[in-house]
């Protein structure tokens, strides 16, 4: 486990289309607000987190793949900062000197030098080298979920990424690992089934159930096309 104070967030899933990169970006836009510092990084080569986070990306700095290398990066003037992903990130891992561990030193790094409150990173629905050196470098790991069989499905492959990672890193995730579902269907009792399902057997894989769901809402469409935060919207959430 990292020996920062400062919390080191990973969002990830096996499967697509959860509203992992959404859930990154409200997480990310509800700590500023709260007054913190927070330092993003996007370790998705589609670079979706980069462009919802632009306001936060300040001219000249590092992209990911120059981060994990060893570049440093340049916060705002108020102390935030994104770390923006372009399509060389694929290649990152055939980079010499650039280990599974490169980006958590990054990260422990610039968390010490520029004295962020903590970091959110979000990544790639793969088992690639992003994905791994995102989970190494976790402090805490979220899996954003959908309320359905395939979130279900998304879920077990994602512990089984998980604790794969955790031989490889050494890292113990022991009670912090949460689950939150996402795409929330209000009042349809197939998402209320399964979301009880989850309650009851999530405990056992030591995995934590926010008792928050993100709704299934239009606003949150409409707020990404139009380049403002959730929190700008009506509200998303449920429960």
């Amino acid at each position: 486990m990292s020996e920062t104070t400062q919390p080191i967030i990973t969002l990830t899933n096996q499967k697509g289309g959860v509203g992992k990169t959404t859930t990154a970006a409200a997480l990310i836009d509800g700590m500023r607000r709260r007054g913190a510092h927070v330092l993003a990084v996007d370790c998705d080569a589609q670079g979706s987190l980069s462009s919802i986070q632009r306001p936060w990306i300040v001219d000249g700095t590092c992209s990911t793949s120059d981060f994990i290398k060893g570049r440093d990066i340049i916060p705002t003037k108020d102390g935030q900062a994104t770390v923006p992903a372009f399509e060389d990130l694929v290649l990152i891992d055939q980079e010499p000197g650039v280990t599974v561990f490169s980006l958590k030193k990054a990260i422990e790094k610039a968390l010490e030098k520029y004295g962020f409150d903590c970091a959110v990173i979000d990544t790639h629905p793969d088992k690639q080298f992003c994905a791994i050196s995102a989970l190494v470098a976790a402090t805490y790991i979220i899996i954003p979920t959908t309320a359905d069989r395939f979130g279900i499905e998304g879920i077990k492959q994602s512990v089984d990424f998980i604790s794969d990672v955790s031989e490889i890193g050494g890292n113990d995730w022991s009670g912090r690992i949460g689950a939150l579902v996402t795409l929330f269907k209000t009042f349809t009792l197939l998402h209320e089934q399964i979301y009880g399902q989850l309650k009851e057997q999530l405990p056992s894989q030591r995995i934590k159930l926010f008792s928050q769901r993100i709704a299934n809402n239009i606003q949150i469409a409409r707020a990404q096309a139009e380049g403002i935060s959730i929190y700008e919207s009506q509200t998303v959430f449920h429960g």
